[in-house]
């Protein structure tokens, strides 16, 4: 069985370590909004559509009691593409837009009475399976970095110590 195009955009918008572009995942999502039949709410103006880290998110959505209504784009792209596979037009028509997204860094994202917030895909750099780097964060979202040593949470200053200070 061949791999359809849908399928091989998937694969490459899952790589972890690529752009994030803002303005495109904006565009795809006030799109989104539109194949609903909804017009995009005042909360997709620029001032109130804004990357944030885990931590900006947990917070913001606690506040709001929305942290269960996360939405988790890379879900919603394997949808579009049975849709294809089943030639479901009108799944396709609606979530195509957030398939683009997930293409442009859009990880997770929640819709709260006053904002619409998003986590881009985060930057990673693994050995193996396990994350690592020695020169700086393994895992990084906008306002929170994670050291990793071996698959090994440590503090951001470990990283920069010589390995043989290490204990």
């Amino acid at each position: 069985m061949s791999k359809t195009e849908l399928f091989q955009r998937y694969e490459r918008a899952c790589d972890f370590n690529r752009p994030v572009v803002d303005e495109k995942i904006k565009h795809f999502v006030q799109l989104h909004y539109r194949s609903l039949g909804l017009e995009p709410k005042p909360l997709l103006k620029a001032t109130s559509f804004r990357a944030v880290g885990a931590a900006g998110v947990a917070w913001a959505a606690w506040d709001a009691r929305a942290a269960r209504d996360a939405w988790d784009a890379s879900h919603i792209s394997i949808v579009v593409i049975g849709a294809e596979e089943i030639k479901n037009e009108s799944v396709m028509e609606q979530f195509l837009p957030i398939f683009e997204a997930f293409e442009n860094g859009l990880w997770c994202y929640w819709f709260l009475e006053d904002c619409f917030l998003w986590l881009p895909i985060p930057k990673i750099i693994k050995i193996g399976n396990r994350l690592h780097c020695e020169t700086g964060p393994a895992f990084e979202l906008p306002e929170e970095k994670l050291y990793f040593l071996n698959g090994v949470l440590v503090p951001d200053g470990i990283v920069t110590l010589p390995l043989e200070k290490i204990k």
